[in-house]
């Protein structure tokens, strides 16, 4: 599994809780992201699923993930590997 290089599983979880907000009237909201291979956040987007494609990234969310930093990649069979991660997340989408 990658790493977050700036505090492990703890320090995700307060960069999502302080720069990512999101939720539907009470019901529990999640970002999900890929790790890539060099530890990049890439795709980000609210709900079970990745983005499709970096055009497809809502702006808030890339803004949000811009300041994001690296995390030691995920590894597969001894190799870089990329990694879908979701995160659970409340309140509105900051803007």
């Amino acid at each position: 599994m990658p790493v977050y290089s700036d505090g492990g599983k703890e320090g995700l979880q307060t960069f999502i809780s302080s720069h990512v907000r999101g939720s539907a009237k009470g019901r529990e909201a999640y970002v999900t992201f890929i790790i890539d291979q060099t530890g990049k956040a890439r795709l980000p987007a609210l709900g079970p699923q990745p983005a499709e494609s970096e055009a497809s990234v809502d702006p808030a969310l890339a803004t949000a993930f811009s300041d994001i930093k690296p995390f030691t990649p995920g590894h597969q069979n001894g190799k870089p590997a990329d990694v879908r991660l979701t995160m659970r997340i409340a309140g509105p989408l900051k803007k």
